[in-house]
C-alpha cells in the first residue's frame, strides 16, 4: 500500500494494487469527482517507486461510484464489477470485487468496454443502470465510468412536532415480520432511516409522549405497516402538544350511524370558552382512516347547542354514503381545538345503537325565497322527551366542493355544531358558490341527548 499526497490538498489518497493492471483506490477519491484522474495517474507513474511495469501504462479505465449521502440508506455489501472488452479480440473479461464507494482503475488498451455492476441492495437505485459502455480512444490518458447510487432506507420514521410545551424526544418500538423487536430514539422534528428489516407486515409504536401531546396523524401512535424490500416505506407521526391549563377536553362522545350518515353528540369542557373547530374521521377502530382523504376538519364553531359553565354540548353529522352493514364494527374518531392551538385528546368509539327512541319530524319544508335565500321550517317531537337540537347540511351540485365524483356534494354552512331546538336561520345566497342554482336540497338531522338522530331531506326547494 502506498500513500500519495496531492499538492495543495489536505486529504490523502490510498492506492491498493490488486493485479499489475488493476488499482483499487479508497473512497476518499470517489467522494471528490472534481479531481482530474488523468493528472492523478500521471503523478502515480511519475513517482520513482511506482514504476510503469507495476501499475501499467495509459490509457486507464476508471470506475467511480458516488452514493447519495443525503439519505440514510445502506450501500450494502461489496460490489462486483464485470469488465469485458466488447469485441472479444483482446480477451479481457474479468470480475472485480470492491467495497462501496471505492474507485477502480484499470490499465487497458484502446477499445470499447462494457462494465456491469452487481451487488447493489434492492432498496438502492442506479441512476443510469447497472450496465455501462465506454470507448477508450488511442493516445488517451484516463476515461471514467460513473455510477450514481441513490439508497433509500427500508423504513423512514418522521416525527413532526408542534405546539407547546413541546416534547423533544420519543421512543419508537418496531416489530417487523420476523418478530424481532427494535427499540430506539426518535427526536422531535427529525427523520430516522432504518435498514436490515425484513419485508412484510409490521407495527410501529411511538412511546414516551407527554400527557399534553397527542398523535393526530393517520393510525395514531401505533399504526400498522406493510414493508417491501425496495425501500421508501415511511411512517410520519404528526404530534401536537397543548397547554394543559387551557386545552379543551372531550367529556362525552356518543356516535351512531344509519341511512348513510354518521351522527354524534359530544360535550366539550373548555376553560377559556374558545373552542374553535373539531376534526373527525371514520376509522377501523385502531385510528386508521377509512376515508379517501383522511381526517376532515370543520372550523368556526359557535357557542354550541347548550352551554353549562365551562362545558358546551355540540351536534355534528357527516354524509359518508356507505351502506349501514359496511360500517358495522367501524369507529368515529373526534378531537376539538381552540383558538390558541390547544387540542383535546382524540376520542374513538364504535357506532352502536343508542338507548331510547329518536326524535321525529312533524313538519319539514325547505324552499327558495326567490334567488336570495333558502328558508327551512321544522318542527319535531321526541317520544322520550329529550330532544336536543338540529344539525343542517345543504345538498349541492357535484363538483362544487371538490373534484366531481358522480355524487352530490354536502356543505355545512355557517353553523358546524348544531342549532338548539328546531329554529334554523335563513341561508342567504350571495352568488358564486352560494348561487341558488347550485343547491339541490336541504338535509336536517334531529338529535336527542342520547345520541339518537333522525335524518330528513327535502329535495324540492321550489315549494
Amino acid at each position: 500500500m502506498r500513500e500519495w499526497a496531492a499538492r495543495g490538498r489536505q486529504w490523502r489518497l490510498r492506492a491498493v494494487l490488486i493485479t499489475p493492471e488493476v488499482i483499487l483506490v479508497s473512497s476518499l477519491l470517489s467522494a471528490r469527482w472534481g479531481i482530474a484522474l488523468g493528472g492523478l495517474l500521471f503523478g502515480l507513474n511519475a513517482c520513482e517507486d511506482l514504476t510503469a511495469p507495476r501499475f501499467g501504462r495509459p490509457p486507464y479505465l476508471a470506475i467511480l461510484v458516488k452514493g447519495n449521502a443525503n439519505v440514510a440508506g445502506d450501500l450494502g455489501t461489496p460490489y462486483r464489477y464485470h469488465v469485458r472488452e466488447l469485441s472479444g479480440t483482446l480477451h479481457l473479461d474479468t470480475t472485480i470485487t470492491a467495497d462501496p464507494l471505492d474507485t477502480i482503475i484499470l490499465s487497458v488498451k484502446p477499445a470499447t468496454y462494457v462494465v456491469s455492476l452487481a451487488g447493489v441492495p434492492p432498496q438502492c437505485r442506479l441512476r443510469d443502470g447497472a450496465d455501462q459502455a465506454i470507448v477508450i480512444p488511442p493516445n488517451s490518458n484516463t476515461s471514467a465510468i460513473r455510477y450514481v447510487i441513490d439508497c433509500r432506507p427500508i423504513l423512514r420514521l418522521v416525527a413532526l412536532s408542534d405546539g407547546a410545551p413541546l416534547d423533544s424526544d420519543y421512543i419508537y418500538r418496531l416489530i417487523p415480520s420476523d418478530g424481532v423487536e427494535r427499540i430506539g430514539l426518535l427526536h422531535a422534528n427529525d427523520t430516522l432511516g432504518l435498514n436490515h428489516i425484513p419485508p412484510g407486515p409490521a407495527s410501529v409504536e411511538l412511546l414516551n409522549l407527554s400527557g399534553n401531546c397527542i398523535v393526530i396523524s393517520d393510525g395514531g401512535s401505533n399504526p400498522s405497516l406493510v414493508l417491501d424490500s425496495l425501500g421508501g416505506n415511511h411512517q410520519d407521526f404528526r404530534i401536537h402538544c397543548s397547554d394543559p391549563a387551557h386545552r379543551p377536553a372531550l367529556v362525552s362522545f356518543l356516535p351512531s350511524y344509519h341511512d348513510g350518515a354518521a351522527g354524534v353528540v359530544f360535550r366539550v369542557r373548555d376553560p377559556d370558552h374558545d373552542a374553535n373547530y373539531y376534526a373527525w374521521d371514520l376509522t377501523n377502530c385502531r385510528r386508521k382512516s377509512l376515508l379517501p382523504t383522511g381526517a376532515r376538519t370543520r372550523p368556526n364553531m359557535s357557542t354550541g347547542v347548550a352551554t353549562n359553565g365551562d362545558s358546551v354540548t355540540a351536534l355534528a353529522a357527516f354524509e359518508i354514503g356507505l351502506p349501514d352493514d359496511s360500517v358495522r364494527g367501524k369507529c368515529l374518531a373526534l378531537w376539538v381545538g381552540d383558538r390558541m392551538g390547544n387540542l383535546s385528546q382524540v376520542e374513538e368509539a364504535p357506532f352502536t345503537s343508542r338507548p331510547g327512541l329518536p326524535p321525529t319530524a312533524l313538519q319539514f319544508n325547505a324552499k327558495f325565497l326567490g334567488t336570495q335565500a333558502i328558508r327551512t321550517q321544522l318542527s319535531a317531537a321526541d317520544p322520550d322527551g329529550d330532544f336536543l337540537g338540529t344539525f343542517v347540511t345543504y345538498k349541492m351540485r357535484d363538483g362544487i366542493l371538490g373534484p366531481p365524483d358522480g355524487e352530490p356534494d354536502y356543505a355545512v354552512i355557517n353553523v358546524v355544531d348544531g342549532y338548539p331546538g328546531t329554529s334554523i336561520p335563513d341561508l342567504t345566497l350571495y352568488g358564486g358558490i352560494l348561487s341558488y342554482e347550485n343547491f339541490y336540497g336541504v338535509v336536517a338531522y334531529l338529535f336527542d341527548a342520547a345520541g339518537n338522530f333522525t335524518r330528513v331531506e327535502d329535495d324540492v326547494l321550489f315549494q
